[in-house]
């Protein structure tokens, strides 16, 4: 932490250097010497360029606007009534600003480039890994499982070790179920898809849920739009997607909430969002939510927002959340396209 804001201090300091050496170059020669004003204006590209590298647009339009700001007075003191010479300044005024936001919006979409690269290199290896990890785990949990069920059933069921036994029996088939979502999170998504009825979806995937959100004191509620179309999705896996999202929706939620979920679609797509009154994401999260292992509960893989991801990609379609407005919790958007990606 020190050192990147050792770094940053280094480089706020250099621009800050560079603009203000170059502006008292600027005010320090003689207006006669033409050439030499119009090498420091060229200087001035020195700090945007490496302000834009450094920071994207942010970076490039503060230089741009204290570069603006500190040399207009001098141009208002050598104003000669738009004369080609002012007119000529003016022109590189307006390329600068110019410059200036291509550079920013360059450097930026670079930058976004090259996290989505190494994002998508770095799942690859945790796809690998757990994929491997989870083989290797596979066949002893299944044998642990078994043979504690058989050793059970032997058992009278006042044994006193018998709820020990019980314990096991539970606990391996919750390994088992985390090792499942393991497989399934290191496997390409294979999509199947078929007419689907997305209002009947998620109709059903809220009936699987109600008791668990019933338990946790949490009404389900649905807001369905009636002239939402048939989509062309697999039903299988758009349902785990629907029973991921509302399960961490539900999760979320103190008692006495209501997590909402509402459909509705234009000519292109369809959005699906389900709507909690929870804590909230901090920001410190908000670039980890569908990251895999990634979670605040006590309990759980971490994998669910991450499968979601995959599986709602795979059909070309993006899955996002926001802040609810004026209210505490979030909002997750799950956006399918109503045609099948070419």
């Amino acid at each position: 932490m020190a050192i990147v804001f050792r770094k940053n201090s280094f480089k706020i300091t250099l621009l800050v250097l560079l603009v203000a050496g170059i502006s008292l170059l600027h005010y320090l020669t003689f207006a006669e010497m033409r050439y030499e004003h119009t090498f420091y204006r060229l200087l001035f590209y020195v700090p945007l360029i490496l302000s834009a590298f450094w920071y994207g647009l942010k970076g490039s339009l503060i230089v741009c606007m204290s570069v603006l700001t500190i040399y207009t007075p001098y141009m208002i003191i050598q104003w000669h009534g738009l004369s080609p010479d002012d007119f000529d300044k003016l022109i590189e005024g307006v390329l600068f600003v110019a410059i200036a936001l291509l550079l920013g919006v360059l450097m930026d979409r670079e930058k976004r480039q090259t996290r989505a690269l190494l994002e998508a290199e770095s799942l690859a290896a945790v796809g690998r890994a757990v994929s491997e990890v989870a083989h290797d785990m596979k066949t002893p949990l299944m044998a642990i499982g078994g043979f504690a069920s058989q050793v059970t059933r032997q058992l009278p069921e006042k044994h006193p070790q018998r709820r020990k036994l019980d314990i096991v029996v539970k606990e391996t088939a919750r390994l088992e179920d985390m090792v499942k979502s393991m497989l399934e999170f290191s496997r390409s998504v294979d999509i199947e898809r078929s007419e689907t009825d997305l209002n009947a979806l998620v109709r059903d995937s809220m009936e699987v849920l109600r008791n668990a959100a019933s338990e946790a004191g949490v009404e389900l509620v649905a807001e369905l739009s009636s002239s939402l179309g048939p989509v062309q999705v697999d039903q299988k896996k758009i349902q785990r997607v629907l029973q991921n999202v509302i399960t961490n929706a539900v999760q979320a939620s103190p008692q006495g909430e209501r997590v909402k979920v509402t459909t509705s679609g234009d000519q292109d797509s369809v959005l699906i969002e389900i709507t909690d009154h929870g804590p909230g994401i901090g920001e410190d999260q908000k670039e980890s939510v569908f990251h895999p292992f990634f979670t605040t509960k006590k309990s759980g893989t971490g994998l669910g927002l991450g499968i979601a991801k995959k599986i709602v990609e795979a059909h070309g379609g993006k899955i996002f959340f926001r802040a609810n407005q004026n209210l505490p919790g979030v909002t997750f958007t799950i956006m399918l396209p109503f045609k099948t990606p070419a």
